[in-house]
């Protein structure tokens, strides 16, 4: 149903998503999640790692030197202190900037690395890297999902509409309805359409296909003026195992191109990085077998694609700033993109529900589930759902003496 294009075994991923939207779980689907959820994170940040650097060194030709952050106010700061010119329009943000920091979501959890050339004393940031947070990412995903069933129960709507007026001997465009009608058959084809999913027959289409491609579950932001874009992508066409899959320039608020990257995997290497003793203590307490797991990592990445795709956002400095603290500030377009959302149901609350849940469990102590505790078709209070997270992670959601 959703395909997250910048993990492995992503096809396993998406029949499991699709099932349990039909609230079929399988035996098996526990330890499958648990492996593809867990496995891809300490992957994601190997191959990461290696495009990054690759990219970083050929921009600045020579040796770069890297830095984790974990909060949006440390990549804030940093791009803020280090602009490599002054203007204005650059002033006034940061006389803002320093004047109202509480508005500029500083608390925001950033998992990324800012990339680097020059000293210690005096860097030209390059460019950073991150990996979406699970939240994020089972957002986006179920916000596709629900555009596609969306438009899925839009068609079962004016299916039923031609319907009536095949009835009534007239053509569909010369069919009036009245409000409290359209209303009933969006009802109808909502329940046409679960009725479709409880039966396993709802296949999406190819055009809906295409739009729940997800590329951006890794992402890097590279500093890049526009008459070095041909450099860049040259560097793609001459790297062995780096392609461009997609291209695509925004202009308005904020210029920006954006990148799609295929990337061919060395599986080998892979192999030979396989988790350590501290992140296999972290995969264990997670609910996965300790003795078992480097072996089953092994054949996690045997089994697996030989391709993922990221997606790599270029610009210049000032248009940075604008990203980070001005016209087109990247929490904001988030905010936007969640209050903009066009179909706001029960069922579109669940999807939200069941997709978290899933990324949620891969993470939490429980080696299995024995039911989902959501339904697509059932009506469910957000009381429900927090209990479901907090049996998790054992916490109470009673208050017992």
């Amino acid at each position: 149903m959703i395909s997250l294009t910048s993990l492995l075994h992503q096809e396993n991923l998406k029949d499991i998503i699709l099932r349990w939207m039909s609230n079929n779980l399988l035996e098996e689907d526990c330890e499958a999640i648990k492996r593809i959820v867990n496995f891809n994170v300490h992957i994601l940040n190997l191959y990461l790692d290696h495009f990054c650097n690759d990219l970083f060194n050929f921009l600045s030709g020579g040796k770069t030197w890297t830095f984790e952050v974990t909060s949006k106010g440390e990549l804030k700061d940093f791009v803020l202190d280090v602009a490599p010119y002054n203007n204005e329009r650059l002033d006034y943000i940061r006389t803002r900037y320093r004047k109202y920091p509480e508005d500029f979501y500083r608390s925001l959890p950033f998992r990324g690395k800012i990339y680097c050339s020059g000293s210690k004393e005096h860097p030209v940031y390059l460019g950073h890297s991150r990996i979406k947070r699970f939240r994020r990412v089972a957002e986006k995903a179920s916000r596709r999902m629900v555009n596609m069933i969306f438009d899925q129960i839009k068609k079962n709507a004016a299916a039923l509409a031609t319907e009536r007026a095949s009835q009534l001997g007239i053509p569909k465009e010369q069919l009036i309805t009245p409000v409290k009608v359209q209303r009933e058959e969006f009802a109808h084809a909502e329940r046409r359409f679960l009725k479709q999913l409880k039966k396993g027959m709802f296949k999406p289409d190819e055009e809906m296909l295409d739009s729940a491609r997800i590329h951006d579950v890794a992402g890097v932001k590279a500093i890049i003026e526009d008459d070095r874009i041909p450099v860049l992508e040259k560097f793609f066409h001459d790297m062995p195992g780096y392609s461009v899959a997609e291209k695509e320039k925004h202009f308005g608020n904020y210029d920006d191109v954006n990148y799609i990257i295929g990337i061919k995997l060395d599986k080998k290497e892979l192999i030979n990085k396989a988790p350590n003793s501290r992140v296999v203590d972290v995969l264990s307490a997670r609910g996965m077998d300790r003795d078992t797991v480097v072996d089953d990592y092994k054949t996690f990445v045997e089994t697996a694609e030989d391709h993922v795709y990221l997606e790599l956002i270029t610009s210049n400095y000032p248009e940075m700033i604008e990203s980070e603290f001005g016209r087109s500030m990247h929490e904001e377009r988030i905010l936007a993109q969640r209050e903009q959302a066009g179909y706001r149901s029960s069922i579109a609350r669940n999807v939200r529900y069941i997709t978290e849940y899933l990324f949620l469990f891969a993470i939490s102590e429980k080696k299995s589930i024995h039911q989902l505790p959501v339904r697509l078709w059932e009506k469910t209070m957000p009381d429900t759902y927090d209990h479901a997270i907090r049996q998790l992670w054992d916490i109470p959601t009673m208050q017992v003496l």
